[in-house]
């Protein structure tokens, strides 16, 4: 996909007994086990753009073109099972390519 066309959007469910689900951690005893955990799911947007919200340009981004080595847009996430409220995330993001490499390791 090419980034100046749109968005990208994904879940991450992390289930009560991951080992990445920040309620699985070494410094509270209630949450060594995964029934005393949480799941946490985390719903990701990432929208293309070379402006932000209020139409100022995204530092960093010069030109979004066809093999611009960076791409730069609104980061936005909601998540749930963090808190009993629902937990909103909203900023910009800018993305550097690094390499042109299409296989770092084999």
């Amino acid at each position: 996909m090419n980034p100046a066309d749109g968005n990208m959007t994904t879940t991450i469910h992390l289930a009560p007994d991951d080992p990445t689900n920040p309620f699985r951690h070494l410094y509270h005893p209630d949450h060594r086990e995964a029934a005393q955990s949480y799941e946490v799911t985390r719903n990701i947007t990432m929208t293309f753009s070379d402006v932000d919200p209020d139409g100022r340009p995204i530092p960093g981004i010069f030109e979004m073109t066809q093999g611009s080595a960076q791409v730069g847009g609104i980061y936005e996430e909601s998540i749930t099972g963090l808190h009993r409220h629902l937990l909103k995330i909203k900023g910009t993001f800018l993305l550097h390519k690094v390499s042109n490499v299409s296989t770092l390791i084999e």
